[in-house]
């Protein structure tokens, strides 16, 4: 007998209703709605670049959109550990292709907006940075794919 077939995040986020809550910090629910509108606006601001686009918040709900805004591209995403200039200057990242919840306009931010139905290619590339042996910056490459499918399940 088997049980449920469980979906990985992302193929849950693009089909969830827009009202589903899907984080929880303190008393503030984050919605698929408000996940997709923040992954949206910051596809849209990102879509002008070319190459890596550079990923670093602390918050799991823009975690998550910056790698939906990501695959929205069709781009490789690069999920930095902290986003200090020495250490983006050391792993060659462009500050013009950071999405970040920090600085003086963040390129991730939660909040109203349109809720568009969008659609993904999980094929996409991530890159995850490593401290490595020697501790430089050593890279560790996935398929959006592979993280969904090792990841939680909805």
């Amino acid at each position: 007998m088997s049980g449920p077939v469980s979906k990985g995040l992302i193929e849950t986020l693009l089909s969830a209703h827009a009202s589903r809550v899907m984080f929880v910090r303190g008393a503030r629910t984050i919605t698929a709605g408000e996940i997709r509108a923040a992954a949206q606006r910051a596809a849209e601001r990102m879509a002008r670049l070319e190459g890596v686009l550079f990923l670093h918040t602390e918050s799991a709900a823009l975690l998550v959109a910056g790698l939906l805004a990501g695959t929205l591209l069709k781009r490789t995403v690069a999920v930095l550990p902290h986003a200090q200039p020495a250490y983006l200057a050391e792993i060659g990242a462009d500050m013009g292709a950071l999405m970040s919840d920090r600085g003086g306009e963040p390129v991730l931010v939660l909040g109203e907006g349109d809720d568009a139905r969008l659609s993904a290619d999980t094929g996409s590339d991530l890159v995850f940075f490593t401290s490595g042996s020697t501790g430089a910056p050593k890279q560790a490459a996935k398929k959006m794919s592979q993280l969904d499918a090792e990841g939680l399940h909805w």
